[in-house]
């Protein structure tokens, strides 16, 4: 005969499909340190883009970040998908590991690709 089995799930869980939303807040990361952590608590990102702080930019100094990143250095960011608000999750590379340096809900679709009709890439 069949054996019925439950599977008990322990919150948070998520399973994160691309382009569906789900409403994720930066409290859900409150001591997230690695990529690991945050795959653990929000599931896979929906978008994900390694590139370079740009020459001459301030923006990986600023007070808010964790770990301060330098222009010419590299930053990781990760895009969920949400209902009212996206959330963005920026990591640094420190000592060879990705590590979460800021988390941030944006307006949804503000990050998302396609990318914004007034963004003008480098190449053109």
């Amino acid at each position: 005969m069949f054996q019925m089995m439950s599977l008990r799930l322990s919150p948070p869980f998520f399973v994160n499909h691309p382009g569906v939303e789900m409403e994720r807040t930066a409290d859900m990361c409150a001591g997230c340190e690695t990529e690991a952590d945050i795959i653990k608590k929000l599931g896979q990102p929906d978008e994900s883009e390694v590139s370079t702080i740009p020459t001459g930019s301030s923006w990986g100094m600023q007070g808010s970040l964790r770990y301060k990143i330098a222009a010419g250095e590299l930053v990781q960011q990760w895009l969920y998908y949400g209902i009212k608000n996206d959330l963005c999750v920026w990591f640094a590379k420190v000592s060879d590991t990705w590590q979460v340096t800021l988390v941030l809900p944006l307006p949804k679709g503000f990050a998302r690709v396609p990318v914004r009709k007034d963004f003008v890439p480098k190449n053109s």
